[in-house]
Formats: C-alpha cells, structure tokens, sequence
C-alpha cells in the first residue's frame, strides 16, 4: 500500500489475499467497533457482514477523525444505521469542530464509553487504529475489569 502511489501504468505488482482472522465472533454478546482514522475499513466490513447475516446484536461504532474532512465512508455508514436500527454510530472529532456539530469531541476515552456503552463488561470489542489509540482504549477496558484476552479483538495497522 505505500508504494502503490509509485506505481506507474504496466508495472507488475503482487497481490496476496486476506490472511487475517480479525472477524466477529458469534456469540449474542452487543458489539462495540473502535475506529480511528483509515482504520474503519475492516470494522465497516464487519459491520456490512453482521447486516447482511440478518444479525439481531447491537452494535455500537464509534469513530475518530481529526477533522470531518478526514471521516471516510461517511455516507456509507449513515445508510448503513437506516438499514439496521441497531447501529449506533457515535463521530468523535480530535482537531477542529464545526458550527453545528453534533458528534463527540476529542479522542476516545473511558468517560465517553461509558456515556454510550450501557454495560462495558458485556460486550465484545473490536479495534482497528493507531496503536496509541487502541491501548489507551484497552488499557481503560483493562481497568474497569473488561477481560482483555476474552473480549477485545484488534487489527494494528501501523
């Protein structure tokens, strides 16, 4: 991915395909999906799959951008909380605010997930972001009693 701007027409390149193991688990547990950045691809995948499974969890997707100019696939996700009523997209911006904004201000931390996750110890998490942004957000999990190696799934990309 960091040399694909470097590619010129006809060069030849190499594909792999997904190798991973970063997908939900099956249990009936409600899903909190941790993004920052570019790292929203995977959850809005996985996101896509529980939809288009019939799925019947609760999902709550909290995503952090600098800026709303930064936020990808805004308006996939905004049709996407239309199709299944029970996604709850939660923005959160890092950097600047906007007349009229209506999200979460600054990064991801223990007293917003508490404003919006009813039972922290009963659900299942999935990170994909920076890795300071993701352990902070285990390190809080952590704290507050969360088992770490039962409940919290992450991709680290950097």
């Amino acid at each position: 991915t960091k040399r694909a701007s470097k590619l010129a027409p006809h060069d030849t390149v190499e594909l792999q395909g997904p190798f991973g193991v970063f997908t939900t688990d099956e249990s009936e547990k409600p899903i909190v999906m941790l993004a920052a950045g570019i790292g929203v691809t995977p959850l809005l995948c996985m996101t896509r799959d529980l939809i288009d499974r019939k799925s019947d969890r609760e999902i709550i997707f909290f995503y952090s951008n600098k800026t709303v100019e930064d936020i990808s696939y805004f308006e996939r996700l905004k049709e996407m909380t239309k199709m299944y009523p029970k996604l709850k997209v939660v923005y959160t911006l890092t950097q600047k605010t906007y007349e009229g904004w209506d999200g979460e201000t600054g990064r991801v931390d223990g007293e917003m997930l508490k404003k919006h996750v009813s039972d922290l110890n009963g659900a299942v998490y999935y990170l994909c972001g920076p890795s300071g942004f993701m352990d902070s957000i285990k390190e809080f999990l952590e704290n507050e009693g969360v088992n770490i190696k039962d409940c919290v799934n992450q991709e680290r990309f950097d």
